[in-house]
């Protein structure tokens, strides 16, 4: 006889903001260097236009001044845009994780069922794993991630999907 498989169950994940923001800034630089980076290059191309403008045109042409200010300022919104990028896409992932599924993981994979979909990974489907202090992050591609904060489970459960994920992985 088949010895049971160990399982563990959860109804709902804490998912935290810094945590799951984290998880973005890893996937986003493991995954996408150059587009991760594409308001930071576009806010200083902005800012050295504007200010360049804004100082060859200051006496001669008022329009092209008017245009250097307006690089500056988008400049500086395209910077914000970039500070902030992370934290939005965090709080729109725990917006869109806050319905009902319940998780099961275990030896074999991870399965997340809710009444719309049911959505079931073996773990050597993830191509790379990330674990942290405070989560283990799981990379499909270059597509999405999966998050294990570690507020949502004991000590011995997420040392035991630690143990699962580094003995079935890659």
């Amino acid at each position: 006889m088949k010895a049971m498989m160990e399982e563990i169950t959860k109804e709902k994940l804490t998912l935290d903001l810094e945590s799951t923001t984290k998880a973005y800034k890893l996937f986003y630089k493991r995954f996408h260097p150059i587009k991760s980076k594409n308001l930071l290059f576009f806010s200083v191309f902005c800012l050295i236009i504007g200010v360049l403008l804004s100082l060859l045109t200051f006496k001669t042409n008022k329009s092209d001044f008017m245009l250097g200010i307006f690089l500056v300022i988008l400049s500086f919104y395209y910077f914000y845009r970039y500070s902030t990028m992370y934290k939005r896409m965090a709080k729109h992932h725990i917006k869109c994780n806050s319905q009902n599924y319940t998780y099961k993981i275990n030896e074999e994979g991870y399965s997340a069922i809710s009444n719309e979909h049911n959505s079931s990974y073996k773990w050597d489907y993830f191509k790379e794993y990330k674990i942290l202090n405070d989560m283990i992050v799981l990379f499909d591609g270059k597509y999405s991630f999966v998050v294990f904060p570690k507020v949502s489970y004991t000590d011995l459960e997420f040392d035991l999907i630690k143990k699962w994920i580094i003995n079935k992985s890659l």
